[in-house]
């Protein structure tokens, strides 16, 4: 499978100097998959686990429709696509800048009746913030806040008071500040916050102890 990530990201023929700094290798994602798919020694696996890795590591070399591209081609090759790879690519589209994207992907998996998991409303919520679409962001935070098997987290809660400062709804993000995931982040990052100072205060200590060694 890191043959296949190598070859995804265009390493390979980096490597073999094939191209310059004009210009990048024309990589054709579908042709690798289903090679690595019917490859006679070390086949890969039609397993979606496989593909939301592809996925994940484009992403992280910020080749979003690339990436983009995989998650296309795990359809036409008849591989199960599951919560998580349809999360990663939706965070997909709003990296690329195409948030609309990510929301025609949330609306998919509505449609074929797929779980949708906490992170599925946070990506689709920042996607509706991202086209300036703060009441939708909400609505889709209620949605996430009514259900019994899914709980709102920090990010959620922070997505959502961004959407209401959208739509200037102030009652609205006062309301949301009291929620209890975001009293409880901003407490640990004020708890972060000290426990950094207090090092930053304990080294400058030993430094100066150092110092007064030194003399």
């Amino acid at each position: 499978m890191y043959d296949v990530t190598r070859r995804l990201c265009g390493e390979d023929d980096e490597d073999a100097g094939t191209t310059t700094t004009s210009t990048k290798p024309v990589v054709d994602v579908m042709t690798i998959i289903t090679q690595a798919l019917s490859d006679d020694v070390r086949p890969l696996r039609a397993d979606p686990r496989a593909f939301t890795t592809f996925i994940s590591r484009l992403c992280r070399a910020k080749q979003y429709t690339r990436a983009l591209e995989v998650f296309d081609a795990q359809k036409a090759c008849g591989v199960e696509r599951t919560t998580v790879t349809y999360n990663a690519a939706m965070m997909a589209h709003v990296k690329r800048g195409t948030p609309e994207g990510a929301l025609n992907l949330f609306d998919e998996m509505r449609k074929i009746g797929h779980e949708l998991s906490v992170i599925s409303y946070n990506v689709a919520m920042g996607a509706c913030a991202r086209l300036g679409d703060g009441a939708r962001a909400l609505k889709l935070f209620e949605e996430l806040s009514a259900r019994n098997d899914l709980n709102a987290d920090a990010v959620s809660v922070n997505t959502a008071i961004a959407a209401a400062e959208l739509i200037g709804d102030d009652a609205r993000v006062q309301q949301l500040r009291s929620h209890e995931m975001f009293v409880k982040d901003q407490g640990e990052a004020r708890q972060a916050s000290s426990s950094s100072s207090s090092s930053s205060s304990s080294s400058s200590d030993d430094d100066d102890d150092d110092d007064d060694d030194d003399e």
